[in-house]
């Protein structure tokens, strides 16, 4: 799927919102399978492939549950064990909300690649006053200034 690397200001169970100025603004939450907060250590990657939902903190636990909201500095998630449960935002490296999909949203035929190291999937593009307007399976139509385009190319399926 795609990637969007930005920082996220808020997020619950309908919508993630990214830091101002980010390309996209928002997404959708049941388009996003995770949310990476710090850098991963090599040796706990491995809990981001896994099939559990969850977080994963700091110290290298893994915390299964359903996640309710990020805001401010605060995570709240649901864990069948723990209950409902408040994490510092400074405890999290990342948050697990599905798999990752091996493969493009349907219907995507491009791959557009921005400064920020974002990648998007994208299922068409037209130039625009303003830039390029690409229309995203996951995320919808929005522009990207021209400023901000590193590479756009076609994606080949096998």
């Amino acid at each position: 799927g795609s990637r969007i690397a930005a920082g996220v200001s808020s997020a619950d169970d309908s919508v993630v919102r990214f830091d101002e100025g980010t390309i996209p603004s928002r997404i959708s939450t049941v388009n996003v399978a995770r949310i990476v907060l710090k850098p991963v250590p090599i040796k706990w990657r491995k809990v981001l492939r896994d099939k559990r939902k969850g977080v994963l903190l700091r110290n290298g636990d893994f915390i299964e549950g359903e996640f309710k909201s990020l805001k401010e500095d605060w995570l709240v998630l649901n864990s069948v064990i723990f209950g409902v449960k408040v994490y510092g935002l400074d405890e999290v490296v990342a948050l697990i909300l599905s798999k990752v999909a091996d493969k493009p949203a349907r219907g995507s035929r491009f791959e557009l690649v921005l400064e920020s190291g974002s990648l998007l999937h994208v299922r068409s593009f037209k130039l625009a006053k303003c830039g390029v307007m690409v229309d995203d399976p996951t995320v919808g139509k929005f522009n990207v200034p021209l400023a901000e385009l590193d590479e756009l190319r076609r994606i080949k399926f096998e």
